[in-house]
């Protein structure tokens, strides 16, 4: 097991497959190499195929954990709005 979070257990395998899956996703949605991805998610296995499939397309993430407590969507909403972010990747859009 590479991977243990909560219920949830994740092979090396598994978790490239799901992280190629999104960086393609990634790239087909305009991610080039440098840009940057917001990545609002709590500390998951979301989280982390998140990550590898941000660093596969070489771009830059930018984790904000949403249990912060400033005002969450708010906050994660500005840094995207401000362009200091290319992409927003919620738990919706990983698996």
């Amino acid at each position: 097991m590479a991977l243990v979070c909560n219920n949830e257990r994740l092979t090396y395998a598994e978790i490239d497959t799901l992280a190629n899956r999104l960086a393609r996703a990634l790239l087909a949605n305009g991610v080039r190499r440098g840009d940057r991805v917001l990545l609002f998610l709590p500390k998951s296995v979301e989280l982390v195929v998140s990550i590898f499939a941000t660093l596969k397309v070489n771009a830059v993430f930018v984790p904000v954990n949403p249990s912060i407590k400033v005002d969450k969507p708010h906050y994660a909403q500005g840094i995207y709005r401000q362009k200091k972010a290319y992409q927003f990747i919620s738990v919706d859009h990983v698996r």
